[in-house]
């Protein structure tokens, strides 16, 4: 038959201060490496998302356009950062911190809010559409002969 004797602890029953402070500063280090990497991703994404919101409201207003057989215009307003069909009379608002820039596209007088102008048959008045974050950027480009919408990421 087998005994088995409990063991008491002895001196190394635990960490010193100094392995514990080996620890703590691995990982401070390793918070520092990854702290601004997050950071980037995360506004990676924003802008991403923002872009693809932009391309699909672009394409139903130019699936709207072509369903009911007539025009519609799609309004960037640079002053207000927004954004949606000219009849909703309500804009979509882009996130806080994204800048936005566009060009090629019809502009009114002053030059802040522009037009896309999708035809029946599918056509646009082309241009592109650059949302920015830091160092993120998407662009959200209309394809003036067929009207497509493609986004891409800059960078």
């Amino acid at each position: 038959m087998r005994t088995c004797e409990i063991r008491t602890c002895g001196d190394d029953a635990g960490y010193t201060i100094v392995e514990l402070l080996v620890v703590l500063a691995v990982l401070a280090v390793s918070a520092m490496i990854v702290g601004p990497r997050v950071s980037e991703s995360r506004d990676a994404m924003t802008v991403n998302a923002a872009g693809h919101r932009l391309a699909a409201a672009l394409a139903q207003t130019r699936a709207g356009s072509i369903a009911d057989s007539a025009p519609r215009d799609f309004v960037l307003d640079l002053d207000k950062r927004g954004y949606g069909p000219d009849r909703d009379k309500a804009l979509k608002q882009l996130a806080p911190g994204i800048a936005l820039t566009a060009s090629g596209f019809l502009s009114e007088p002053g030059g802040r809010r522009m037009r896309v102008r999708f035809r029946p048959d599918g056509r646009a008045t082309g241009g592109a559409i650059i949302l920015r974050k830091s160092k993120s950027a998407v662009s959200v480009a209309v394809d003036w002969l067929t009207g497509a919408v493609r986004v891409r990421r800059l960078g």
